[in-house]
């Protein structure tokens, strides 16, 4: 799913939140960050995989920077009518039906 996500974004895909247009089409049309959702699934694969404290404090610790970079993004990209549209189409984030 993470590559499925960036392999998408092609040229738009950054480190620092900017506005470099905004992508519907795809897995873009069920969440808005497929990428994440990606990752989210690779760590906990991972953690289960291998259950440890260390390990589930590093999951913890990782989602909690990735929500708060999908807040930062989001926050950048809510200046753009077509993101706010598309954010209106497409209610969850990170997981279907759940955020």
């Amino acid at each position: 799913m993470a590559l499925l996500g960036l392999g998408t974004l092609g040229r738009s895909f950054g480190l620092v939140a900017a506005n470099r247009g905004v992508k519907t089409d795809g897995i873009y049309g069920l969440i808005r960050h497929p990428a994440y959702t990606g990752y989210l699934i690779a760590y906990l694969g991972y953690v289960a995989e291998n259950p440890s404290l260390p390990n589930i404090t590093l999951l913890a610790v990782s989602t909690a920077f990735q929500l708060v970079r999908i807040g930062e993004e989001e926050r950048v990209l809510r200046g753009d009518e077509r993101y706010r549209a598309y954010a209106r189409r497409v209610r969850f984030r990170l997981v279907p039906y759940v955020y």
